[in-house]
């Protein structure tokens, strides 16, 4: 195995730094960075077959700011009186619109594969996470789990 360049460590150094600043001014866009990385290198294998880079560059922006748009509107939502109003009403509504388009022919979500190759190296050989090794969640109860939301923060806004 190579052993890792002094140069490669301190880029990497730097770049740890600049994430931690990113998380202190505004830990919504730190996850936010780290949700759509997440994404962006799980569709790499469908970037590579299909997609140009040109059409990637346009893509990346689009998948960041729709994350990091969402994560401002589930906290605000999660706790409302913590968030200005306009935050909030702005925050149902869009989070309304989504949870009624959520089509009930998506199948039920799961962790990826290297989720559960790292915590297969966490965990006992005998823990299970259910039956499918999958939370039990499909399209209808995220919809009526988002719409519990939106409705309990609409009582706190008003």
């Amino acid at each position: 195995m190579e052993a890792v360049s002094a140069e490669a460590i301190r880029f990497i150094s730097m770049i740890k730094e600049e994430f931690e600043e990113i998380l202190q001014e505004d830990p919504i866009a730190g996850r936010a960075l780290l949700i759509a990385m997440y994404v962006r290198n799980n569709i790499e294998d469908f970037h590579a077959e299909h997609l140009s880079d040109a059409q990637m560059k346009e893509l990346n922006p689009l998948i960041r700011n729709a994350i990091y748009t969402a994560l401002t509107c589930v906290v605000a939502l999660e706790n409302p009186k913590k968030h200005s109003l306009p935050l909030v009403k702005a925050a149902q509504e869009l989070m309304s619109l989504q949870a009624a388009l959520l089509p009930n022919y998506w199948e039920p979500h799961e962790f990826t594969e290297d989720f559960w190759e790292l915590y297969g190296e966490h965990s006992a050989p005998d823990e299970v996470w259910g039956k499918s090794r999958r939370p039990h969640t499909r399209a209808s109860t995220l919809s009526a789990a988002a719409g519990a939301l939106i409705q309990s923060s609409a009582s706190c806004a008003d």
